[in-house]
């Protein structure tokens, strides 16, 4: 019974934080479809209704991913050894 009520007083609390705050629900997922991802900063921005600032994301070039070290072969990536 302790367990039930633990689980009943949580989703009540749950349910009136969504409901009370729906607004902001949208949107947060109407930023995350524009965006994708977004990180503290941004939701801040978003909850205090200002705009969200869009950081670049840098990516590797492909000439950069041939001259990246590769990683050593340690034994235990190595496959086993067959019976």
């Amino acid at each position: 019974a302790e367990i039930r009520a633990t689980i009943d007083r949580n989703y009540t609390r749950a349910r009136t934080l969504l409901t009370t705050n729906l607004e902001k629900l949208h949107q947060l997922a109407k930023a995350l479809l524009d965006h994708e991802t977004l990180d503290k900063s941004q939701i801040d921005d978003l909850f205090a209704g200002k705009d969200i600032v869009v950081k670049p994301v840098f990516r590797r070039k492909k000439d950069d991913e041939a001259a990246a070290p590769k990683a050593k072969r340690t034994p235990s990536m190595d496959p086993l050894p067959e019976a």
